[in-house]
């Protein structure tokens, strides 16, 4: 046994002889080699000593009381093997017909990195002849963490990896069944919160689509049935992977519950030669004792400071227009038309302008329309600089119709089977068919044609889009053995090219659209600095969609929904006021999608002052802490609030439709402000004279509920109150805190 090493920390690692504690803020996660060699993990939760948790060996015989069943639970990392019936973390085959598998303790080491501890736990599997590494990431200033593996080959004869999961999770055993609260949806009903229990029996939430889906995000949350908005034991957990994925979890007939994530193993498989190395994408948890609203700050927290580009951390989204409401991607986009647009838009305050479908040649010749764009697209981008506007474009690159340029000259591009050619069985009569980025020359094709626009048309934004899914997951001549890894090889080859773009343009805004949110994942977001988290522009709808989307994503991400548009009607057939358009646009980022030439003066003048109020309320909004305070899901109303860590400012956000008529909203108390400060109220969207003569005295006594100085202490105790009636009402709060201590 090595010598134990002992040192006294709370955020960082410990070991002592077979035992290592990982400590996070106020979580412990941890874990201990068995007498067999297996890691068992002991505890995850809130923080706990080295000796409070007995031995492996006694915590598994004291659950299970049998030999049998006791070795394989509450595994680290459970290869499949023997008595093993719970969802595996690694399969693993071979030619010589050896399919078992069981990784056993060899070595660990602790290093230190820049902004982190990281523990290696090395195991070797007799069978296999198999190295696999567990690898754990503990930061200087996170309660989050991280696990990965990776899978080497050091035999002599190739293998099979058949599942490869990024992590397994073991709950403690609780006086109650948990709860798991996900996030499901489709198209245009996006990051719908949903909770259900668990009971023995196994829960699959999962993506075989080729991306990381709008039926599902990446992501879990387990709480014991009790926890709210403020307070709760929540253990969570979200995968950093953009293709198929898949989260396993379960509780067997003991009790025991567990999770197990990583890349789906449906139609997967990676060939592994000698020498060879599987790595998996990494998936960050973390355990918070205050609730859904504190994982979420955590989880926001972790983010900005761990993953977002480090160019754009602390910066604020500017105020959109995009095209594509105006034009859509049809004739009536062209240079006369889009300058037209481009000089209303520079009068309304607008800071970006977003030439969006149709100024492509084709899809799949990434080159100006030459009819539309005779003189390309570097005049535009030159105006909309003079305008004091940045510039962009968007496109979808990992499509092109079979008539295109690229469809013609490269037919062994398209994704498909053998023999097969293409047929869309998606959406009938189309030829638009999805370029198969698993083959290395299709992204390097598209990269340079990216970049070659970005560089000439001088470019400051990018919008990647992807409408397709893999419905012939294939190519027709594959280059090597091992073509189920397209799923695999796809994904890394879209890596490759955003990090790529992302390094030689590090200011370039980039955002991620896919079909709305069809990649909002960790993954894939850690290059781009905005998030289409939908194609419906409905703003009621956008309620829910942000209380779910802001789960796990930073509000200041959130795109897609968050226009002031008059593009609503092909979802819902709803006529939305400006105001409540603007005001849940401002939960994220604020985007203007209006053909201007049609708006009237009146309109203009409304946008140009929605704009200004964005601009000032932002920078709390998109850096500041993120509450709910009361939810759509539950109520005819809804109440969010954003406080700036230094507790300096807050923004309040109000939002009521299908409001009874003798109804009243109650009292709200806020949260995560300073008790001790003295806070200004400005409201903003208030009810007009107009109104207060409709509704008598009593709306106006509300109405100045908003207004005056009131201490951080009343603000959580007693609360504040709107006048909201109806439909589309709404309502904003700005508090800036003007002295430290009570009057």
């Amino acid at each position: 046994m090595q010598k134990p090493i002992i040192k006294e920390a709370l955020m960082g690692i410990v070991r002592n002889g077979n035992r290592f504690l990982l400590n996070a803020g106020g979580s412990s996660y941890l874990i201990e080699i068995s007498g067999d060699g297996l890691p068992v993990n002991l505890h995850w939760g809130a923080s706990a000593g080295m000796s409070d948790v007995p031995d492996a060996d006694f915590v598994q015989n004291f659950l299970h009381r049998s030999g049998r069943r006791a070795r394989v639970v509450r595994q680290e990392y459970p290869a499949w093997h023997g008595a093993l019936f719970t969802e595996p973390a690694l399969k693993v085959a071979g030619k010589d017909g050896i399919r078992n598998c069981m990784p056993m303790f060899r070595n660990a080491q602790i290093r230190t990195e820049k902004d982190a501890e990281v523990l290696e736990i090395e195991l070797s599997d007799p069978f296999q002849h198999l190295d696999v590494t567990l690898f754990y990431r503990v930061y200087n200033d996170s309660p989050l963490m991280e696990r990965r593996a990776s899978i080497h080959n050091a035999g002599d004869c190739p293998r099979t990896l058949e599942s490869v999961m990024s992590a397994c999770f073991q709950l403690p055993q609780l006086q109650s069944d948990y709860r798991l609260t996900h996030l499901h949806g489709r198209w245009g009903h996006e990051a719908m919160i949903d909770r259900i229990p668990v009971h023995q029996a196994r829960t699959v939430l999962e993506s075989r689509s080729g991306l990381s889906g709008s039926a599902a995000m990446p992501f879990f949350a387990l709480d014991q049935g009790d926890a709210t908005e403020c307070c709760g034991d929540v253990w969570f957990g979200t995968l950093h992977w953009s293709g198929n994925w898949k989260i396993s979890v379960e509780q067997d007939g003991y009790g025991d519950t567990s999770v197990c994530g990583g890349i789906h193993d449906f139609d997967f498989a990676w060939e592994l030669p000698p020498g060879g190395t599987f790595q998996t994408p990494p998936f960050t948890f973390g355990f918070v004792r205050g609730g859904f609203g504190e994982m979420t700050r955590e989880l926001h927290r972790h983010y900005r400071t761990h993953l977002e580009t480090p160019e754009f951390r602390g910066t604020c989204q500017p105020l959109i227009v995009n095209t594509y409401a105006a034009f859509g991607s049809g004739a009536e986009m062209n240079e006369k038309n889009v300058r037209e647009q481009m000089e209303l838009a520079a009068g309304t305050g607008c800071e970006l302008f977003i030439l969006d479908a149709g100024w492509q040649q084709s899809i799949g010749e990434w080159v100006p329309h030459r009819e539309k764009f005779p003189n390309g697209l570097r005049p535009l981008a030159d105006r909309a600089h003079e305008l004091g506007m940045k510039f962009g474009i968007w496109a979808e690159v990992e499509s092109a119709d079979l008539d295109s340029k690229t469809g013609l000259e490269h037919p062994e591009w398209i994704m498909t089977f053998p023999g097969q050619g293409f047929r869309n069985e998606l959406r009938e009569n189309e030829n638009r068919a999805l370029l198969n980025f698993a083959i290395p020359d299709v992204m390097e094709t598209m990269y340079t044609a990216i970049d070659h626009q970005i560089t000439e048309a001088g470019l400051d934004y990018f919008k990647i889009d992807m409408n397709r899914c893999f419905t012939m997951p294939g190519w027709e001549n594959p280059p090597f053995s091992g073509e189920r890894s397209i799923w695999v090889r796809y994904v890394e080859n879209i890596y490759e090219l955003f990090a790529r773009l992302r390094k030689r343009h590090p200011t370039l805004i980039m955002e991620n659209c896919a079909c709305g949110n069809g990649r909002a994942d960790w993954g894939f977001l850690r290059f781009f600095n905005r998030c289409n988290r939908s194609d419906n522009q409905d703003s009621l709808d956008e309620l829910k969609l942000h209380e779910g989307f802001s789960y796990l994503h930073l509000p200041k991400f959130a795109g897609g929904g968050c226009h002031i548009s008059s593009y609503t009607g092909h979802i819902n057939r709803r006529t939305i006021p400006m105001q409540f358009q603007a005001y849940t646009g401002m939960l994220g980022s604020l985007a203007i999608g209006r053909k201007l030439a049609e708006c009237s003066e009146a309109e203009r003048k409304a946008l140009r002052e929605y704009g200004v109020l964005y601009k000032k309320l932002r920078n709390t909004i998109h850096n500041g802490d993120f509450h709910r305070i009361a939810s759509h899901f539950d109520h005819p109303y809804a109440v969010y609030e954003y406080v700036l860590p230094d507790c300096s400012e807050a923004v309040v956000f109000f939002f009521g439709h299908a409001l009874q008529f003798s109804g009243r909203l109650p009292l709200f108390r806020l949260r995560g402000l300073d008790p001790d400060g003295i806070y200004e109220l400005t409201p903003y969207g208030e009810p007009g004279e107009e109104e207060v003569r409709q509704y008598g005295t009593a709306l106006y006594d509300v109405r100045e509920s908003l207004r005056g100085k009131r201490s951080g202490a009343g603000l959580m105790s007693v609360g504040i109150r709107a006048s909201l009636f109806g439909d589309f009402a709404s309502r904003i709060v700005h508090l800036k805190k003007i002295q430290e201590k009570p009057l």
